[in-house]
């Protein structure tokens, strides 16, 4: 039963649960039943979840899960087969615009112009983010000095590090200062020192600035994730704080994230198994029905076939016995 709590709470429909958490404002980010296939394959099942204002959600789940999927849909770049998805109240397909204009987005490669400096595309950005013109150059700055990026400012972004790359990608989807940050695989390649400037910056961002952040370090989720949603085989397996993600598995509070994250795949594919042997079990129990109908009907059929060669067999002896008494003398 215990084992089964972070999916229930995660089918419970989050979009209820995030407003009461977020004190009655709308959430940031809503994905209400959101499918999406390719071909016979199914990326997205019925997924929900959603995002309150301020908060940081970690978007977590094993390759082919279906993560990259989802971001797509929500930054508008792809639109679902069904179910709805907003940001800040904006359908991202009836008013996809409205929506992006509310997303600051970091791929994991990030899309940079390698031939402008720092501060130059940081400019670029702001004015693409439709920045008033008269604020352009202290947004730039002001995202310059919380990225750590200063005595780079001038450099051209082809002669930087990944890590300060990745650290001007960030600035670029915060210079707008966008009410929504989605976050995709943001600390790889990193080494521990540019992850911890990484968290130290998404700390340092506006206190109503909501964020989803998918990566494959687990450990760096939880350091800044206040709620973590699992994704497995496209459907949600799991949403809830580390901590309640850990009692709801009857785990012990301090084990490792990777355990929880592991048991809730474990726990998913026990789940599957046991659909999958129901089903067989109903099919089979079927086949059975089936050939026993089919033998009674057979037998049924043989005793019919038997009795009425037995009466007909009857009725001709009782014929020949009459037409011997007739030539009888």
């Amino acid at each position: 039963m215990p084992a089964a709590a972070g999916a229930e709470r995660a089918e419970a429909g989050a979009g209820a649960n995030v407003g009461e958490r977020a004190g009655e404002r709308e959430p940031a980010i809503v994905c209400e039943r959101i499918s999406k296939r390719y071909g016979a394959a199914v990326a997205l099942d019925e997924v929900s979840f959603a995002v309150g204002v301020g908060e940081v959600v970690g978007f977590v789940g094993p390759n082919g899960a279906g993560k990259s999927t989802a971001l797509r849909i929500l930054t508008g770049y792809l639109a679902p087969d069904s179910g709805v998805a907003t940001i800040a109240g904006h359908d991202v397909v009836r008013a996809r615009r409205a929506a992006q204009a509310c997303v600051g987005y970091l791929p994991e490669t990030a899309p940079l112009y390698r031939d402008m400096r720092v501060r130059e595309y940081l400019r670029f950005r702001a004015r693409l983010g439709a920045v008033a013109s008269g604020q352009v150059a202290a947004r730039a700055s002001e995202v310059i000095e919380r990225a750590g990026l200063e005595d780079r400012q001038d450099q051209l972004i082809a002669t930087l590090s990944r890590g300060y790359r990745q650290r001007v990608g960030l600035a670029g989807a915060l210079v707008s200062r966008p009410a929504v940050l989605i976050l995709d695989e943001p600390t790889a390649g990193l080494d521990p020192v540019q992850t911890r400037a990484f968290r130290a910056l998404l700390a340092a961002r506006d206190a109503d600035q909501s964020v989803l952040v998918s990566s494959h370090d687990l450990a760096d989720i939880e350091a800044v994730a206040d709620r973590v949603v699992v994704l497995a085989r496209g459907r949600v397996v799991g949403d809830d704080t580390p901590a309640g993600l850990r009692v709801g598995l009857g785990l012990a509070a301090d084990c490792a994230f990777e355990t929880v994250f592991l048991a809730l795949l474990d726990h998913d594919e026990a789940g599957e198994r046991g659909a999958r042997g129901k089903a067989g079990e109903v099919g089979t129990r079927g086949e059975a029905s089936e050939a026993g109908e089919v033998g009674e009907a057979r037998k049924r059929g043989e005793a019919s076939e038997a009795g009425e060669a037995g009466q007909a067999g009857k009725r001709g002896e009782a014929s020949e016995a009459g037409d011997g008494r007739a030539g009888a003398p």
